[in-house]
């Protein structure tokens, strides 16, 4: 760190504390400690009764003000005091035995958005970009959307009544939920999810649900051509997204999730417009697409933490 002038102390008095504490670039000053291993903190209280060095402390920058080992109890409190808080784009480690093999796996979740907008506060938008939100930064398992999509046919019925009546909405509401730990269960509110159906049917459908995906318009500001209902009078893109601009075309990448060493596509919420068995998706390249939803893909909810 920078320079601190050395004093000359007469046997049995004090030692004076720098005015100004020491800098140095990237970190911040943590303290003064009376060895250079930082275990024990030097007490200036104390009379000098010899040659002595006093060691600074510093630490490294955290951008995120502890987000990564901070409770959940409190990352409520602090983001209740303070929207700002912690910066979009922090992560953490979460805990989840998704194999049911009593041996639970670490995963890591996002903070993608942080501010709630005036439109926030209309009857008829959707929650799911408003608050607090947390997403799983990459895939923690892979399941089919539906059983009944007919290997494609287009008389298929797999998208039918949405994500409402979709067996992983289900599956993503009881047994993911109930793997999370208790404090964080604790803190996840009921989020009022706004979905559609598409294909040939402009129906709007709202859930309230603990986890949910996201539409394409949260990710990519975009309806991706109007393959999914819900436009931008509807939901919002996540500040994380739009902090990095990401687009259909543009910086898309952000968006890639992996698995098991993998890009692998993730499920959306919202159907398809173009037939009745398909939901939207994320490709491998971060891109907008759609598949079948009796196929197995990514898995990657989102919660929002509150009162």
């Amino acid at each position: 760190g920078s320079d601190v002038p050395s004093q000359t102390v007469i046997y049995g008095k004090k030692v004076t504390k720098p005015a100004t504490d020491p800098t140095k670039e990237g970190f911040v000053f943590a303290g003064w400690y009376t060895d250079d291993s930082y275990k024990t903190k030097f007490d200036f209280s104390k009379p000098i009764t010899k040659a002595t060095t006093i060691y600074a402390k510093f630490r490294t920058v955290d951008v995120c003000n502890g987000f990564s080992t901070d409770s959940w109890s409190k990352i409520k409190t602090n983001l209740e005091s303070d929207p700002n808080y912690y910066p979009v784009g922090c992560e953490k480690e979460v805990e989840l035995d998704i194999d049911d093999d009593n041996t639970p796996e670490s995963y890591t979740v996002r903070l993608v958005n942080t501010s709630t907008p005036e439109e926030c506060d209309n009857d008829g938008y959707s929650q799911t970009a408003c608050g607090t939100v947390i997403e799983f930064k990459d895939i923690i398992t892979k399941r089919r959307m539906n059983p009944y999509a007919n290997n494609g046919n287009s008389n298929g019925d797999g998208n039918r009544g949405g994500w409402e009546y979709s067996e992983l909405r289900t599956y993503l509401n009881n047994d993911i939920f109930s793997m999370l730990p208790t404090e964080l269960q604790d803190i996840i509110i009921d989020t009022k999810a706004l979905s559609g159906h598409g294909y040939k049917d402009s129906s709007i459908f709202t859930t309230n649900d603990k986890l949910y995906f996201f539409s394409t318009v949260e990710i990519w500001e975009t309806q991706w051509g109007k393959r999914d209902t819900l436009d931008t009078t509807l939901t919002r893109q996540l500040d994380y997204y739009k902090n990095l601009e990401v687009t259909e075309t543009n910086n898309n990448y952000v968006a890639i999730k992996n698995y098991d060493g993998d890009n692998t596509q993730w499920w959306l919420r919202s159907s398809t417009s173009s037939n009745y068995y398909c939901f939207n998706n994320v490709s491998r390249s971060g891109a907008p697409t759609n598949y079948s939803s009796d196929s197995s893909m990514g898995v990657s909810p989102a919660f929002r933490i509150g009162s």
